[in-house]
């Protein structure tokens, strides 16, 4: 969770930020799976979300959801024999 300071609400093209200061809750989660001593499978998910908690008239919000899949190599085993 955090804080942010931002002009959007002076954008007339845009109803989703309706003030300078915005709240940013988000989590994010994910699973790594080992597949020997130095490689990794992982897979992460991620939700953010930006409103200023309905602190003026305007709040439609904006959320965010991202994804990452991928690989790690470690150069060092991860666990000792």
């Amino acid at each position: 969770a955090g804080v942010i300071y931002t002009n959007a609400r002076n954008w007339s093209d845009q109803d989703a930020i309706g003030a300078n200061v915005e709240f940013t809750p988000q989590f994010a989660g994910g699973l790594r799976f080992l597949l020997d001593k130095n490689w990794t499978f992982n897979i992460e998910g991620a939700f953010q979300h930006i409103s200023n908690a309905n602190t003026s008239a305007r709040n439609q919000g904006v959320n965010a959801y991202g994804g990452f899949v991928g690989f790690t190599y470690v150069f060092d085993k991860i666990w000792n024999d």
